[in-house]
Parts: structure tokens; C-alpha cells; sequence
């Protein structure tokens, strides 16, 4: 058991920085400090080991780790004591937006064939005669 949860742990292994797996995610989202475990890390090795397994493409498993980094911050609040005070929201708002950005380019279309440039007659995707099929034009179907 390391800091209060059974089975977690927190590694970050910089000789395996492309490994398309928990390092490589940790140095892209920037939680890589792990020397404090859950008090300096975002989310736990497993964690993140779960979300690349469940997940088809990196860019959707990167997502949903900053989805989860943003849910278990939303419970963090402000506070001080005396003349010590700690702003955890900064926090949130700065992983708010990232997730906010990437959904954002989720939603940007990237189909080539959209582009003017790429359509049969050079200028639009959708034309006259676009569902035409001159083999089918004899009527002995």
C-alpha cells in the first residue's frame, strides 16, 4: 500500500519515453514528478496503464487520462492558514483548458476529401450527377 491506496504506484522511467504506454503519457501530460506519489502525482501508474489499454488511439487514451486528471481535481479547493495559502483551483482551471483544447480538436473535420481541391470534378465533394452510374442507365436492372 503506497500513501493511502491499496495497490497504487506512481513510476516514471525516462529511458522509456516513447514506449506508447505510461511513460511516454506521463511526459506528454507533464506528471512526472512521482517522487511524492499521489501528492505530486496526477494519476497513479495503473491509472493510466488502464486508459491506454481501453483505448484504440493515443490521442482518445490521452483524452480520457486528462478527463480523469480533471475530475479528481474539481475537489480540490482553496484554502490558507495564517499567512500560508494554497490555490488549488489554478490547478483546475489549467487542466480545464487543455481537455478543453483537445475536445476542440476533436471537433475540427479533417477528412481530406472535404477540401475543394480533392473533389472528382475539382470543385465541390457534392455535384450533379454525383449518385449517376452509366452501367445502370439501360434499365436492365
Amino acid at each position: 500500500m503506497e500513501d493511502g491506496k491499496p495497490g497504487a504506484t506512481y513510476t516514471y522511467d525516462v529511458t522509456k519515453l516513447d514506449d506508447q504506454g505510461l511513460n511516454q503519457m506521463r511526459l506528454e501530460l507533464g506528471d512526472t514528478s512521482v517522487e511524492n506519489g499521489r501528492f505530486s502525482s496526477a494519476l497513479c501508474d495503473q491509472e493510466y496503464e488502464a486508459m491506454i489499454k481501453n483505448e484504440k488511439s493515443w490521442r482518445k487514451a490521452k483524452y480520457k487520462c486528462v478527463c480523469a486528471i480533471v475530475s479528481r481535481l474539481s475537489y480540490q479547493v482553496d484554502y490558507s492558514v495564517k499567512s500560508m495559502s494554497f490555490s488549488l483551483s489554478q490547478r483546475l482551471e489549467e487542466w480545464k483548458k487543455i481537455k478543453d483544447d483537445m475536445e476542440s480538436a476533436f471537433q475540427t473535420p479533417s477528412a481530406s476529401f472535404l477540401k475543394p481541391e480533392n473533389a472528382g470534378d475539382g470543385q465541390h465533394y457534392f455535384r450533379l450527377g454525383l449518385h449517376h452510374n452509366p452501367g445502370h442507365d439501360r434499365g436492365d436492372l
